[in-house]
Formats: C-alpha cells, structure tokens, sequence
C-alpha cells in the first residue's frame, strides 16, 4: 500500500490519544478516595487563624478551642478518633540553594519558584508520627512535599538550624496536599521562637506568615450526620450535623472570650459528592472521547484499504499474469494489514511510556499520587484496546463486506457525537441520496441509457450542493426568517451543519462521477 508513512502515523497519533484519556481518566474515577483522602485525611477538619496574635496559640488558649470542639462533638454523639492536633506556621517564600528562605522580591526569583514553607513544633510531630525524635538547640528536621532539600542548613533572617536529617513522613495539610506549589515542612524544637523568627522576618519584606491550629479527627456519625447540605436543628433544638455544630461553638467562643480568631470547619462527607461527579464526569468524557478517537483511527485504516485496495487491484492483477499465485497475494495483502493494525498499537505503547511522567504529574493536580494505581489502569488501558484491536482484525475478515460495515459504522457514530441527532440524520439522508442515485446510474449505463444517467448523475450533484450550499452560504438567512416567525408565535427549529459536511459532499460527488465513468461499481 502506498502513503503508509501518513497513515499510520496518524493511526498511532489517535491510538496514543485513546491510550492516554483511558488510562488518565480511568485512574481518577477508580482512585477519587485516595485523592479525597489526601485532601481531607480526616473526616472532619477544624482550622482556626490567628493572623500574628501568636500570643493566643498558647496552649491555654487552645485548651478552650478543644473543649468547644469536644463539647460539640459528644452533643452530637460523635466520636472523636485519629486525632491531628498541632499548630502550624507557614508562608511562601523563595529557598535559596543554601537553605535561606527569602521573599520573591529581596531574592530576585521569579513567582513559579515559591515554595510553601511549613514549620510545627518536635512535640507536635511526634505526637502525630507516634515517634520519639528529639533535637537540640540550633538543629532542625526536613521533610519536603513534591520537592527534594539538600541543603545542609535551614535560615530564617540571621538564625541557621542545622539539619538534623530528612523525614521520610510528616503530617501534611489537606489544604498543603492539593497546593501544586511545592512543600518544605521544618520541624523545630521551640515553635514560638521560630514563629517569632519568622514574624520578624515578614515585619521587614512582602512575607506574609498564617499562624494556624488544626484540628482533624475521625467521626463515627453517619455522613448525613457528619453534614447536611445546610443548616439545620433537630427537635430539641440541637444541631442536625456536626459541621454546623462545631462552626456554633467555635463563634461562641470568639464571642464569649477574649480569642479573636477566624476559623474554618470541612467535612469530608460534604465534598464527597463533588469529587465523584467530578471525577465520574471526566471519565465518561474520558470513555466518550476515546470511542470516538478510536471509531477515528479505524475510519482511516478501513479507508486506506478500501481506497488504496481499488489503487492496487490492476497492479495485482498484473502480477498475477506474471506468475504470481492468489496465495501469494493474499500473503502479501495479509502483511500489509497486519502493518497497518499492529505497528500504530506497537509505536503507541512506546509513546505511552514516554508520556508516563506527564501523565503523573498532570494528575498531581487532582490529589493523585497513587502511582502503582496509575501504572495499574496503564497496562489494563493498552491491554485491553490491544484486544479490541486484535478482535477487530480477526472478527470483521469473517463477515462479508465487514470492512465497510465498520467504516460506514465509525463515520457515523463519530457525526453523531460530535454534531448531535440531527446532523447524523441529514449526513444519513446525503448517503441515501448518493447511494440510490449511484444504483441508477449504473443500472442506466448497464442498459445503454446514457441520457438517462446523465440526468441522474447531474441531479444527484445539483442536489448535494443543495445541501451544501444551504448550510455554508443560505442558514444565515434563515435564522432571520426563523426570528420573524418566532415573532408570529411560529416556533421553527434551525439545523446545525454536521461535521466535514464539505468534504463529505465532494466525496459523494466524486463517487456518482466514478460509477458514471464506469471506474467502480455502486456499492
């Protein structure tokens, strides 16, 4: 076959794209819990901001905004389970190779390379890690979140930390986990000195320092309990769901205390529902798109043979009087077709390889760093569109005409999802149209009317362009007629032009003028 090089580097191109939306999407939808996990590791998540009143994130202050959490939480029944409690300060800022952290404008660097930095308190960590680590005055413990630090010190304006050692593990924010920004949490031995360091520091440049109190526990409560969709009371007057009760209980304490604190209250339940419909969304998109792209490249592969087998046929049949035998020739024709299907799905799986990496950290942006999940719905992905393949080559050679079959079937279906009903429908009528008109004229020529194909040939043109010319040059106008109907209470529907409406006309034209010239058969 001849103009393989286009082909089937088209074919491999559509074949790749298939690859990629299955497998990309496929890990969304099978892999939206561990992505909501990472965004809410617990089930409810109390965050209280102080702005730089760090005076009042001493532990007797905390003390009370435990109290208003524990209280609202058994009024409501709920228990309190895997508890996150500790404190947290933290800003962007720019780190430079040594280990200084700067703002963007006293460094120079640009805004891309900010880096959300994070300090807690040792105490804080090893209560969330359940580890014992210690530290001494001037060292630190690093931990970086999509980043790597090889630095081998840690400053804040003219105080250095030595680092102790990298953490392999370290409790990280929800809100920190779906930032694409990259994370540095440092985990210091006094925690109201280094936030004063830091404090100090954005007093003096364009830092801006959160000093921040999580408190993150699992609940036994049903979700509808957990949250409601809105506020609500039950009848004693008690709040329906949790998350309403807790956001009434801290306001009570900003109200009836000196704490001036701002302060945020998240459900997982809440956000469950928006992750799957999200999530879900993109997958049927992912699967609709794929159909398409895939009807896409077996159009082409089918119309290569159909078109290209007619180029080939009087060369064949040369060959044939030369001594070549027709088992010769279907060996021949066999190994072309094998080219065709299986070299594209081979070059895609190559493709797909070198597009892993994109495809993770494009998918970083949806909480999702579950790379043996990734690689899972990868392989599953290729085998199974390398199965469709196969059962296509094998299974459409069996059926008689099978392969305009598929190519009739594909160009259809890819009208119907890309231009709707109504443009399948007037595509579907054009066929009819060529289809009949081609029948008659051959019928016509067969039986010596000429005259009579003739007229048929030059109808069946004069009602193509017809067709053509409404859509491209006269819809238009009648979308103004349509409003002045729609003024006289006539409701008149307009018709969208189906897709390659052009080219499909022209098509049809050149195949009435093949079977007119008797260079093919209708068919």
């Amino acid at each position: 076959m001849k103009r393989n090089g286009a082909g089937l580097a088209s074919i491999c191109v559509l074949a790749t794209m298939v690859l990629v939306m299955l497998s990309s999407t496929t890990c969304m939808y099978y892999g939206v819990e561990d992505a909501l996990h990472q965004r809410y590791p617990r089930d409810i998540g109390v965050e209280c901001y102080f702005g730089d009143r760090l005076d009042q994130m001493d532990e007797a202050h905390l003390d009370i905004l435990r109290a208003a959490v524990a209280d609202a939480a058994d009024a409501m029944g709920s228990s309190r389970d895997n508890v996150q409690d500790y404190r947290a300060a933290w800003l962007y800022g720019i780190l430079t190779p040594d280990g200084a952290l700067r703002s963007a404008s006293d460094s120079g660097g640009p805004a891309s390379e900010m880096t959300r930095v994070t300090l807690i308190s040792l105490s804080d960590y090893n209560a969330l890690t359940g580890t014992e680590l210690t530290l001494s005055d001037g060292e630190v413990y690093v931990y970086g979140h999509r980043m790597t630090y090889t630095a081998p010190q840690f400053t804040v304006g003219d105080t250095t930390w030595r680092v102790k050692s990298l953490l392999d593990r370290c409790a990280v924010n929800g809100a920190a986990a779906a930032d694409v920004t990259p994370s540095l949490y440092v985990v210091v031995p006094d925690f109201d000195s280094a936030a004063r360091l830091l404090l100090a520091l954005s007093a003096d440049s364009d830092l801006s320092v959160q000093l921040r109190w999580y408190y993150q526990f699992d609940s036994d409560l049903p979700d509808d309990a957990q949250h409601s969709g809105s506020a609500s009371y039950g009848t004693d007057g008690v709040h329906a769901n949790l998350t309403d009760a807790l956001q009434l209980a801290l306001y009570n304490v900003n109200a009836e205390t000196d704490l001036t604190t701002g302060w945020e209250v998240e459900s997982l339940a809440a956000n469950r529902s928006d992750f799957y419909g999200a999530y879900g969304g993109l997958f049927f998109l992912g699967i609709m798109l794929s159909v398409v792209f895939s009807l896409a490249a077996v159009s082409i592969i089918y119309y290569k043979q159909v078109c290209e087998g007619y180029e080939d046929q009087s060369r064949f049949a040369i060959m044939q009087k030369v001594g070549m035998t027709k088992q010769d020739i279907r060996r021949s024709i066999n190994s072309q077709l094998l080219t065709v299907f299986f070299l594209p799905m081979a070059l895609s799986g190559v493709h797909l390889c070198f597009a892993f990496p994109f495809i993770h950290k494009l998918l970083l942006l949806f909480n999702l760093s579950n790379t043996p999940l990734l690689i899972g719905t990868t392989v599953v992905s290729y085998v199974a569109f390398a199965l469709a393949v196969v059962a296509l080559y094998y299974g459409v050679r069996k059926v008689k005409n099978g392969q305009r079959c598929v190519l009739l079937a594909a160009n259809l279906f890819f009208i119907l999802a890309t231009s709707g009903l109504k443009s399948l429908l007037i595509i579907t009528l054009c066929v009819a149209i060529s289809y009949g008109a081609g029948l008659l004229i051959e019928k016509n020529i067969l039986l010596e009317q000429k005259s009579k194909a003739r007229r048929i040939f030059w109808l069946d043109i004069v009602l193509s362009l017809a067709i053509l010319c409404y859509f491209k040059f006269f819809k238009d106008t009648f979308l103004l007629l349509q409003d002045l109907l729609r003024s006289k209470g006539i409701c008149v529907n307009a018709l969208v032009s189906p897709i390659g409406l052009s080219y499909f006309t022209l098509t049809m034209i050149a195949y009435a003028n093949d079977i007119y010239h008797k260079k093919h058969k209708a068919e």
